[in-house]
């Protein structure tokens, strides 16, 4: 026998039906404390809403699965989720079904933040009643993970970890828009709450986490020499694969101002030589979607040295770095990059903040800006804006400015002092120049210092 297509059960005891047949109060032959259970129907929502009263008490627990009718149907009207929500639920879904169209990176940035900082705090809130306030106590709270919070004693904690930078907030406050969006697309809620940054002084923000730390060209020939000789050292851990993982992509980077995340998409395919270079052709799926980046031409024999060890074909569709069985790269082996950079000596900047992969992306637009290429050119290249490259790597301005900063410098100095000079000097009267005509020459000069000391 069925009851709104389930099978009767044991487990319904003392059964009673309210609400027109749409409410079913029992108890459950399974529980021994012998509490009202409610199984809701509500007209024009799929499945049931299950609910215990936490009442013994049957004239209490019909009241209750009343009330309780009566306000389900006041959401369903009202257009919001008839069912609890927790944060981690709906999360869960919008990772199954709110990301599915953003590159794999992105994929895997959201799960991270998710699971560290979203989840860690969100976790059994209800989606729906997450409001403004909850929203300023999830900031507090994210501004002290590292330093006094959930991360301050975390084994995996890296040594630069510390306030998040404006930058760092930005990205997850896109992401909790993006999310909430999708939540309020799925009627999971019906409102947005605000999502403001906390107000931040440039000294506020932990200054290691907006630098782009690069490398200086001795701490490149230094680590390639290393490198060199560290691929071909037997490993006893068997990993020589994983070192020429490593090798190679620190070259292509480094060649290439890639950013990590297109270069392990970078297929074979995506190499081809145009107006007698070589061209990368990026993916949509990547950050800033499709381009085409010209590397510097001593890439040419990194790549043709990586197909011959790999043994593939030219143009082929297959990614030029991948996992030894031919997937893509889950362990990079960042923490085996580490321990090389570390041996080269070249591990952190003189800051102490750590290198990693993305280091040698900020060697390449450094290097390219020493060398006369304009922000806009390097810009496009990389597939970032003109603005990024000024706020990030202005300290190669002055470099490049430097003949015209340092141009004539002891000539001016020269020249002043000459000029201070004759001032101490006692004033005597010109040729054929009376006391009163040189007294008045004097003053006329006191009034227009100016135009005596102009040197340019």
């Amino acid at each position: 026998m069925a009851f709104w297509g389930y099978t009767y059960m044991v487990r319904y005891l003392d059964k009673h039906f309210l609400e027109g047949g749409n409410v079913l109060l029992f108890q459950d032959s399974r529980a021994v404390r012998g509490i009202w259970q409610g199984r809701f129907k509500v007209p024009g929502v799929k499945g049931y809403v299950d609910k215990s009263s936490g009442t013994t008490d049957f004239g209490a627990a019909c009241a209750w699965a009343s009330e309780f009718y009566f306000e389900l149907r006041m959401r369903v009207r009202n257009e919001q989720p008839v069912k609890v929500v927790t944060f981690r639920k709906a999360f869960d879904r919008w990772l199954k079904e709110g990301v599915i169209n953003l590159s794999q990176d992105r994929q895997t940035l959201h799960r991270g933040i998710g699971a560290r900082y979203l989840l860690g705090y969100f976790s059994d809130f209800n989606v729906e009643l997450i409001n403004d306030d909850d929203m300023e106590g999830y900031w507090n709270w994210r501004d002290t993970y590292w330093t006094s919070g959930p991360g301050a004693n975390d084994p995996k904690k890296r040594k630069d970890s510390g306030t998040p930078s404006v930058a760092t907030r930005r990205m997850e406050r896109g992401l909790l828009t993006q999310m909430w969006g999708f939540f309020q697309r799925k009627k999971l809620v019906k409102t947005i709450p605000n999502f403001p940054l906390p107000t931040m002084t440039r000294a506020e923000s932990d200054p290691r986490t907006s630098r782009r730390p690069h490398l200086e060209p001795h701490e490149i020939r230094q680590l390639f020499d290393v490198m060199d000789e560290w691929v071909n050292t037997e490993d006893p851990l068997s990993r020589t694969y994983q070192r020429h993982l490593i090798k190679y992509a620190i070259e292509i980077v480094y060649y290439s101002g890639l950013r990590p995340g297109e270069l392990f998409q970078l297929r074979w395919s995506d190499v081809r030589v145009q107006n007698g270079h070589v061209t990368l052709q990026i993916r949509e799926t990547t950050k800033t979607g499709a381009r085409v980046c010209v590397p510097m031409p001593e890439i040419e024999p990194v790549l043709r040295g990586l197909r011959e060890w790999l043994g593939d074909e030219e143009g082929s569709e297959k990614l030029i770095l991948r996992a030894e069985k031919g997937g893509p790269i889950k362990n990079f082996g960042f923490k085996t990059m580490k321990k090389l950079m570390d041996l080269a000596g070249v591990g952190v900047d003189g800051d102490g903040k750590e290198r990693t992969l993305y280091s040698f992306r900020h060697t390449y637009i450094t290097e390219r800006l020493l060398a006369g290429v304009d922000a806009y050119t390097v810009a496009r290249n990389c597939g970032t804006s003109v603005e990024q490259i000024q706020k990030h790597y202005d300290h190669t301005t002055n470099i490049l400015r430097a003949d015209a900063l340092t141009q004539g410098g002891a000539a001016v100095v020269a020249k002043v002092r000459r000029t201070s000079k004759k001032k101490s000097e006692p004033e005597e009267p010109l040729p054929d120049e009376s006391e009163e005509e040189m007294i008045k020459r004097i003053r006329q000069d006191l009034i227009q210092p100016a135009k005596r000391q102009i040197i340019f």
